[in-house]
């Protein structure tokens, strides 16, 4: 059994990354020995999340009614890798 990934990517793989993890596979498969890959599974596989934040502002100023303005923001991103999984054959040529 064999388990490769791409590099990881915010919001969701992409073509290149899936490219990316069956040549991977591919790899691991030629250093076992193999000359094939059975694929079992090939999609996305979260890593977490990259979380940015923002906040604490204020201002004043003093008018007939002093006004207070302030504010914050957050917000995260998922960061995703390609996934490709597969089982490492060897084929002979020999009937």
């Amino acid at each position: 059994m064999l388990d490769a990934t791409s590099a990881a990517r915010l919001f969701h793989g992409t073509l290149q990354g899936e490219n990316e993890a069956l040549q991977r596979l591919k790899e691991e498969a030629a250093r076992v020995g193999a000359n094939g890959v059975l694929l079992t599974l090939v999609g996305d596989r979260s890593r977490g999340a990259i979380g940015v934040g923002v906040g604490g502002g204020s201002a004043s100023y003093q008018r007939r009614n002093g006004a207070v303005v302030s504010g914050a923001a957050s917000g995260a991103a998922p960061i995703v890798q390609n996934s490709a999984q597969g089982v490492a054959i060897y084929v002979s040529g020999q009937p």
